[in-house]
């Protein structure tokens, strides 16, 4: 099969939440429960979330890999007509590399969809029965994190 004929997959980056199954968005779930890829970091995503995938569904942990070499597992797979979920803690338009690995999908011609998820800071207050802001006292939410692996 030439390239020009090659199926092409889909790459959707999903916010698992704050780790339980029923506090994902229902396009999360939704992506979870159609994936044939899932990529996932199985030391901070749930294994309940991750459970929701199919059966038959290629499961890949991301705690030993590099970003470069998760990207080359993620291209491999949507070249292979895969339906590819990267499965990302809380929300992927925080702290996620979210940024990095569209700019590589690009590059290589995928199409990517971002789901959000629910974010713990969001699922602290609510179980604390707390609002995060408070008119005439707290209008604005800072989110910041300590250096880690990842330069702040």
């Amino acid at each position: 099969m030439n390239a020009a004929t090659q199926p092409q997959g889909s790459v959707a980056i999903v916010g698992a939440g704050p780790g339980a199954p029923d506090l994902l968005t229902l396009r999360a779930h939704r992506r979870i429960r159609e994936a044939q890829v899932l990529i996932w970091a199985d030391s901070l995503v749930s294994p309940a979330v991750a459970a929701l995938a199919p059966a038959d569904c290629a499961r890949i942990s991301t705690c030993s890999l590099t970003l470069e070499a998760v990207m080359e597992v993620m291209l491999e797979r949507v070249r292979a007509g895969k339906r590819v979920v990267r499965l990302h803690d809380g929300d992927p338009c925080l702290y996620g590399a979210l940024h990095e690995q569209i700019c590589r999908l690009a590059e290589a011609g995928v199409a990517v969809e971002v789901v959000p998820g629910v974010s713990a800071y969001q699922a602290t207050a609510a179980a604390l029965g707390q609002s995060l802001t408070i008119p005439g006292a707290v209008q604005t939410i800072v989110l910041t994190r300590a250096a880690g692996r990842t330069g702040t």
